[in-house]
C-alpha cells in the first residue's frame, strides 16, 4: 500500500473574465462527483474521462474526498498516492482558464507544501505534532492543554511560538529556538514550503 498524501487544492479565477471558465469546472465536478456517491466512486481519473483529457503519463492516482463549491473559488480535498497530483491540478487550471494553489502533506515523505504563497486560500505554514507523551512529565502541561489532540496548524511562526509559549510555557524566539527545546522523539515540528 502506499504512502496517502493529503491534497487540498483551490481552484479561482483570477478576474471576471474567467467566471465562465470557474462555472464549468464546478459543473464538471458536480458531474462526476454527486454527493452521496461511494467512495469507490471518487477517482481523480473520473474527472478527466469526463473531460476527454488523457491521463497517459500523469499522475492521478487519487480519490476526491471532499469539496465546497462557493462562488468564487472551488475547494478539493485529495488523498493521493506518495505526491501530491500537481501536474493534474495544472492541467485542470489551463483547461479551465483558471488559478490553482494547493497544500499537500505526506509525513511517511516528510512531504509538507503549500503554494499560496500570499495565504489568501490556504493559510497554514506550520504543523506540531505531538506523539506519545513522555513517561518523566517534562511534557505533561503541553499535552493536557492539547487535550487529546495531535496535530497542530498555524498559520505564522509567531503563532505558534505563542501557542507553545501559552500552553507548554516553552520560551522561544525563533523555531530554531523552540525546536532546542523540545524533545524530537515526542514533538514535531514541520514547515510548509512552496518548492515550485
Amino acid at each position: 500500500m502506499s504512502n496517502i498524501c493529503m491534497d487540498t487544492v483551490v481552484f479561482f479565477a483570477e478576474d471576471e473574465l474567467f467566471a465562465d471558465g470557474l462555472q464549468e469546472m464546478k459543473e464538471a465536478i458536480e458531474s462526476c462527483y454527486p454527493e452521496g456517491r461511494p467512495y469507490c466512486e471518487s477517482n481523480m481519473s473520473k474527472l478527466f474521462k469526463h473531460l476527454d483529457i488523457s491521463t497517459e503519463g500523469i499522475h492521478v492516482r487519487g480519490d476526491l474526498i471532499h469539496y465546497t463549491i462557493e462562488d468564487s473559488f472551488i475547494h478539493l480535498d485529495f488523498d493521493s498516492a506518495w505526491n501530491p497530483m500537481k501536474e493534474a491540478y495544472d492541467i485542470l487550471a489551463s483547461r479551465f482558464n483558471l488559478k490553482m494553489v494547493f497544500m499537500a502533506e505526506e509525513p511517511g515523505c516528510n512531504l509538507y507544501y503549500n503554494t499560496d504563497d500570499n495565504g489568501f486560500y490556504l493559510s497554514t505554514n506550520h504543523k506540531a505534532v505531538l506523539s506519545d507523551r513522555p513517561d518523566d512529565g517534562s511534557l505533561d502541561k503541553l499535552y493536557e492543554a492539547a487535550d487529546g489532540d495531535t496535530d497542530f496548524y498555524f498559520d505564522s511562526e509567531a503563532n505558534m511560538l505563542q501557542w507553545f509559549r501559552e500552553k507548554g510555557k516553552f520560551e522561544a524566539a525563533n523555531i530554531a529556538e523552540l525546536m532546542e527545546l523540545l524533545n524530537y522523539d515526542y514533538i514535531r515540528i514541520h514547515e510548509f514550503t512552496n518548492p515550485y
